[in-house]
């Protein structure tokens, strides 16, 4: 089986497969940028949000182990860490776009 995250994170594909979910976002209220890991670490996808209230931070290995980091700008409080394993790009996307939604909902105007 191939892996599921190689292309999405090795490939640099965060853009071919999950651009349309951020377009328009910072018209929303919601800034969002990506970084890659460095090619000599274990390689990861990082995706950060934020909504001027809270921000989310997004980190997902290869492996499809996930890490959800949830802070709330007041007083740089954590509020949730949540450990998730995927073992479907479309189970990411889901989740993904749930945690967006959640980010509009919850904005703060610019």
């Amino acid at each position: 089986m191939a892996n599921t995250f190689s292309d999405l994170i090795s490939g640099h594909g965060f853009e071919r497969h999950l651009n349309s979910h951020f377009l328009g976002l910072p018209d929303q209220g919601v800034d969002y940028r990506h970084v890659y890991s460095a090619p000599d670490i274990e390689p990861f996808l990082r995706i950060d949000l934020d909504n001027r209230q809270n921000m989310t931070r997004i980190t997902i290995l290869e492996s499809g182990h996930c890490r959800l980091e949830n802070v709330s700008f007041k007083g740089s409080t954590p509020m949730t860490t949540e450990d998730l394993e995927f073992t479907s790009l479309e189970a990411f996307e889901a989740k993904l776009v749930e945690l967006i939604q959640l980010m509009k909902d919850t904005r703060q105007p610019h």
